[in-house]
């Protein structure tokens, strides 16, 4: 540093004192002349010596400036720029403070807005427990009444006088045994076409009770009568009939037997409905076209058929009850296999439901054999020249 500029100068008096008192000392048989030239030397070289120092001292001192400066920027450039990231930071804390407030406030709220639910939805479950137990009290006691109607209903069927429903339509007029044919004495006017069936019963016996003093149904076969006919021409006031079975051939139809149709009348329109599951064929399982089948020939013999039963329901036509489907694994069952059991669901509960109306309306019910027995209707007779709708 600068507070030792002067020692050089006072180094080298020293030294040059010390170098002739050496010079005296070592060599006294040199002369002083000599001795101090030599010393002079030795001071010359350590002066140049001094000086060599002394610059490389310089240099260093340069340098050490130089490096000094060079800190100070670092130092002041580190310092700017731990500033400014203490500053983001600072203001990273601040953003992050804010959305932590902002998204508390939020939560709050939604808490609050959950808890508010809860506690409707608690209120409303227990309202709706409470409805619960008011409903079972009054489904009980509705079952009790229920069962009660339906004694009574049951003791009512089995002692009401039973109803005539099957009335004669016309006669036969007369009889052609030798062609299988004979005339009837229902024409257009009595709104007969070709293609409508007849049972034939005998004149002086009277149309069948279908309904027995019991309650109970006549046989088919009985209802079925002596044979059926089929209409194979029409005329104003006659009509010619095919004869398409013949239960005894020793009991011919003769002239003035009476014929029958339960679907058709000369005057009025007949009102059926239809319910259940029907196998015409004998094919081992219900067939849907069975149903539409039962249903074609009511149409075609001038009736109308109705979904459901009301205060213009004539006859109610039932077949088997529909079989329950149980239900697969959700997995399992595809869509329209739901569906169809949801279809065929809603057919039982029709099948119950209409069947204990009619029977509470007095309606007479009667299976496939009895309606085909009633209208002289024989499928694996008369499919074939029929209609469309056979197989």
């Amino acid at each position: 540093g600068t507070g030792n500029a002067g020692q050089p100068a006072e180094l080298a008096a020293s030294r040059g004192k010390a170098a002739l008192a050496e010079a005296s000392k070592d060599k006294p048989e040199m002369g002083l002349t000599d001795a101090l030239q030599a010393k002079i030397v030795e001071l010359t070289a350590a002066q140049n010596a001094e000086k060599t120092i002394k610059s490389e001292l310089d240099s260093a001192n340069l340098k050490r400036d130089e490096l000094d400066k060079l800190c100070k920027s670092l130092e002041s450039a580190h310092k700017t720029e731990v500033t400014a990231l203490n500053d983001k930071v600072t203001a990273a804390g601040a953003e992050v403070t804010k959305v932590d407030a902002k998204r508390k406030t939020e939560l709050d709220q939604i808490t609050k807005e959950f808890e508010s639910r809860i506690e409707k939805l608690n209120a409303d479950s227990n309202r709706y427990q409470t409805e619960i137990e008011k409903l079972k009290i009054e489904l009980s006691k509705a079952k009790s009444r229920t069962k009660i109607v339906e004694k009574l209903l049951e003791t009512y069927q089995k002692a009401r006088k039973p109803r005539m429903i099957y009335q004669a339509c016309g006669q036969v007029v007369q009889v052609k045994p030798e062609d299988g044919v004979v005339y009837i004495n229902l024409g257009e006017k009595d709104r007969v076409m070709t293609g409508l069936t007849f049972a034939v019963h005998p004149g002086e016996g009277g149309m069948p009770q279908v309904v027995k003093d019991d309650g109970t149904v006549t046989e088919s076969q009985r209802l079925k009568g002596k044979a059926q006919l089929y209409v194979l021409q029409t005329f104003e006031k006659v009509s010619l009939c095919r004869v398409e079975w013949l239960a005894n051939p020793a009991d011919p139809i003769v002239k003035g037997d009476l014929i029958g149709n339960l679907a058709f009348d000369p005057v009025r329109t007949f009102r059926f409905a239809v319910i259940g599951d029907f196998d015409l064929y004998s094919a081992g399982r219900p067939q849907e076209a069975d149903a539409d089948h039962i249903k074609f020939l009511i149409r075609r013999f001038r009736g109308e058929v109705s979904k459901d039963i009301d205060e213009q329901t004539d006859f109610l036509i039932v077949g088997t009850k529909p079989v329950e489907t149980p239900a697969l694994e959700s997995s399992e069952e595809s869509a329209q296999m739901v569906k169809a059991r949801q279809e065929k669901e809603k057919r039982r509960a029709d099948y119950e439901r209409i069947s204990k109306l009619a029977a509470a309306r007095d309606i007479p019910i009667l299976n496939a054999n009895e309606f085909l027995a009633l209208v002289g209707y024989t499928p694996q007779n008369t499919l074939k020249t029929f209609g469309p709708t056979g197989r």
